[in-house]
């Protein structure tokens, strides 16, 4: 595929070289247009004042006709001073005779009456012809002395430039296709400068805007430019600050969310989910590097008579202070949740289960032995914990499910037990 730059820069070579081409060409074929115009242009009127002065002299193209020829009264009239050397539209002007005269030139023109009627004519067959519309038109008017009309000169040869005006045209000629070529050498590193001029922000947009990836939307292009282009590019910067903030927005409102469904929102802790998904991952290293771990299932021993002796709030409020008990009596590598209602779990990452045992019911008794003076001074809150040892081993059988299964027993065990205990 063709880079956007390379078409820019072809197509200004392309452009700049084919209007030099139809400039040249239009130039020359109007110079030498004119320089044919100037040739016939003194030619004509010389000769019309002739034919003018001829009509004058007999006052009818038949009384002229009769009393001698154009070429004639010409002659004379030049021998006499009265009119310019001729010069012929077919060449230079014409070479002296012997005698000193200029020769008289071939009538160049044929002379027309006011009807369009051939009266003199260098071919006798055209005599009495009358031309037609189209021929007339391109016809020269010849008045008489009054301003009258009194005919046409009509030709169709074309005056041949003399040897001074070729030399012009060749001159001019030459300094076209000399400029030609000059224009064509200069095309090309114009080209390729203008087109990195406007290629060039069009690639910058096209960089930053492949650049713009999750977590580096805001990409910044530099503003050259007040034209479309410069226009488009800080409509980009702003778009991609814009991108980048609602981007920010989302990741934040993503990771809160992310948040919010693994805690659980009355006591900060990790949820069911979080706990599930942690769990599995550290029972897994544990089975990776032969170790063992240890699982606690926690419930609050008569929570129920906690909500109907003080109120759900004080219910909910004694979960919160329970959670923060629990948190900061265990260690930093054991994980706690709230599984539900007032059930908590702890994993005890390489641990043994007698350590494990030992851990939880000194948990147990610092809970029992703590007061709760923002519930009520005189409230005890107990808990009873179902404790087992994770068999790492069985990966294919779930064992964070068997575990907490076998803990739930456990726990069972533990409230028909009298509650207020640790059973493993």
């Amino acid at each position: 595929m063709i880079p956007l730059r390379s078409k820019i820069i072809l197509s200004l070579i392309f452009m700049s070289f084919i209007s030099m081409v139809l400039m040249a060409t239009s130039a020359r074929m109007l110079i030498s247009q004119h320089f044919e115009e100037l040739a016939v242009d003194p030619v004509a009127d010389n000769f019309i004042i002739e034919v003018a002065a001829y009509y004058n002299e007999y006052g009818s193209w038949q009384a002229a006709l009769e009393a001698e020829t154009l070429v004639n009264f010409g002659r004379r009239l030049r021998a006499a001073g009265e009119l310019l050397p001729a010069r012929s539209p077919m060449g230079n002007r014409s070479e002296p005779t012997p005698n000193g005269q200029p020769a008289p030139p071939p009538p160049p023109y044929i002379i027309l009456d006011e009807g369009g009627r051939v009266v003199i004519s260098p071919d006798r067959t055209e005599m009495g012809r009358i031309l037609s519309t189209d021929q007339l038109e391109k016809a020269i008017p010849v008045l008489d002395k009054n301003g009258q009309l009194i005919g046409y000169l009509y030709s169709e040869l074309r005056a041949a430039l003399s040897a001074q005006e070729d030399k012009y045209l060749l001159a001019i000629n030459d300094s076209w296709w000399i400029a030609l070529l000059a224009v064509a050498a200069l095309s090309i590193p114009t080209g390729v400068f203008l087109g990195r001029q406007l290629a060039g922000p069009i690639g910058s947009l096209e960089k930053a805007m492949r650049a713009m990836q999750p977590g580096s939307m805001q990409q910044k292009v530099p503003v050259t430019s007040n034209d479309e282009l410069g226009r488009l590019t800080a409509s980009f910067n702003q778009m991609s600050r814009d991108l980048s903030d609602a981007y920010d927005e989302l990741e934040k409102s993503r990771i809160h969310l992310q948040e919010m469904s693994l805690q659980d929102p009355l006591t900060l802790l990790p949820n069911r989910r979080s706990f599930d998904v942690s769990a599995a991952i550290v029972i897994a290293q544990a089975y990776r590097h032969g170790r063992t771990c240890a699982l606690a299932m926690i419930d609050v021993d008569r929570f129920k008579e906690i909500n109907d002796t003080y109120s759900h709030a004080k219910g909910d409020l004694a979960l919160q202070l329970l959670s923060n008990v629990l948190r900061s009596n265990l260690r930093e590598v054991d994980f706690l949740a709230r599984y539900g209602g007032e059930e908590f779990m702890v994993l005890f990452p390489e641990t043994d289960l007698a350590t494990a045992h030992n851990l939880m019911d000194r948990l147990r008794i610092f809970v029992s032995e703590h007061s709760w003076p923002d519930i009520d001074p005189g409230v005890r809150i107990t808990v009873s914990a179902g404790l087992v040892e994770v068999n790492v081993n069985e990966m294919s059988a779930e064992p964070l499910k068997k575990a907490i299964s076998a803990a739930d027993k456990k726990l069972y065990t533990a409230k028909n037990g009298g509650r207020n205990r640790v059973e493993s």
